[in-house]
């Protein structure tokens, strides 16, 4: 290897050694410096704790939940929805497929639930749809981000009572024009809690001729 050889390979292995240094990121988790949004040792910790029994058959929905919302896991759901974390987001939903491949569940079409414009645009993205885009990668499921339109802007459901959630959401869906054979979808979500989002969606779909098999959340 000639000289000029010698210092090109090492003028590379200085710029990777640079570019690696630039990628890393501290782990949302423990903040350790690594290159993922979470580390390798956090994301062991979060899969030894999902939960071994996921789904749940609820009146009128059925529930399918990889996990708790608690701990690590809502740590991480935070900062997918207000740190700027979109690769959780894809982490998670690629968990959340991988679940549901185990338990053998039936393929169907996946419908996130979705944003208000306004507040899509304030995030950057739809948090349910960067999930079910992890789901779909790791299920080969088709995925149908347009279907479910937040038609209506709502105010943030935390801290409302049952009653006021439902009122809230009253008419907030509206459904999409769709051409053909309607399908059974599968709503996703990130956080599951009393459910009003989730029947108000359903509710909407079933109007429109589509039928709901459940939803599937990252979280309950």
């Amino acid at each position: 290897m000639g000289l000029g050889d010698r210092l090109e390979r090492r003028s590379k292995q200085s710029w990777n050694a640079a570019l690696n240094l630039f990628l890393r990121v501290d782990c949302l988790l423990c903040n350790r410096s690594n290159e993922q949004a979470i580390c390798p040792s956090c994301q062991s910790l979060l899969l030894g704790g999902a939960r071994a029994r996921p789904l749940d058959i609820l009146e009128p929905l059925p529930v399918f939940a990889w996990g708790s919302y608690e701990g690590g896991l809502k740590r991480a759901i935070l900062g997918m929805k207000y740190d700027g974390q979109r690769a959780v987001g894809e982490l998670l939903g690629q968990w959340l497929g991988r679940s549901w491949r185990a338990a053998r569940l039936p393929p169907l079409r996946l419908v996130p639930i979705p944003m208000h414009e306004v507040k899509r645009q304030a995030r950057g993205y739809n948090q349910a749809a960067v999930i079910a885009q992890g789901f779909a990668q790791e299920t080969k499921q088709i995925l149908d981000s347009r279907l479910l339109v937040r038609s209506r802007s709502t105010t943030a459901q935390h801290g409302l009572s049952l009653v006021d959630r439902e009122a809230n959401l009253r008419s907030a869906f509206s459904i999409a024009p769709f051409q053909g054979v309607k399908p059974m979808v599968l709503l996703v979500d990130d956080i599951y809690t009393t459910g009003a989002t989730a029947r108000e969606a359903q509710r909407s779909l079933v109007a429109a001729g589509f039928g709901v098999w459940g939803i599937a959340v990252v979280a309950r």
